[in-house]
């Protein structure tokens, strides 16, 4: 039980922080810390970062580097972040968690996808809800994807389910590369 409450204590900043977020939403947005930031190098070290959450678990980084976009990167670090530990959360342990991107003149996108049950097509906008909750033993306070997903469009982007897997789950996020307040 001491490791247990360890773990929950070192959660408790970041529970702390999302509901700051999800007031700060409510009362007129987020504030941005724009810089140009290698979008690729910061999901990189997040990936790395984020061992302890993603465990045994394959993670497959196929990206376009170096890409420079400016962003907030403590905000969009925030966003990969909880996509990485929804990916692990929701698929067995055994499945990989892929991170590919797509890159235009207009736009860059991040998809990140699991090896989970995926989502119900009738539920599938859902998940960006407040307080979304689909599977009851699942923990988490259901604001993250809502909170990504403002961060996103917060950037001139948004935050998306792609269409059409056959498992598991797929979430996109688009960034503006041209994108200045």
């Amino acid at each position: 039980a001491p490791a247990a409450i360890a773990r929950e204590a070192e959660q408790l900043p970041t529970i702390l922080q999302t509901l700051s977020d999800a007031g700060k939403l409510e009362v007129g947005g987020l504030d941005l810390q724009l810089a140009p930031t290698n979008v690729a190098r910061l999901v990189r070290d997040t990936v790395s970062d984020m061992l302890h959450v993603t465990k045994a678990r394959r993670v497959t980084v196929e990206l376009d580097d170096p890409v420079v976009i400016n962003v907030d990167p403590l905000r969009i670090r925030q966003v990969l972040v909880n996509l990485l530990s929804n990916a692990a959360r929701f698929s067995p342990a055994e499945a990989p968690i892929e991170i590919t991107s797509e890159l235009s003149d207009a736009s860059f996108e991040l998809r990140v996808r699991d090896g989970g049950l995926g989502i119900p097509v009738e539920r599938r906008e859902q998940v960006f809800d407040k307080f979304a909750h689909f599977d009851h033993t699942a923990q988490g306070n259901g604001l993250g994807l809502y909170l990504s997903r403002e961060i996103a469009r917060a950037h001139g982007g948004d935050l998306f389910l792609a269409a059409g897997d056959a498992s598991g789950c797929s979430l996109v996020l688009r960034l503006r590369r041209n994108y200045n307040r």
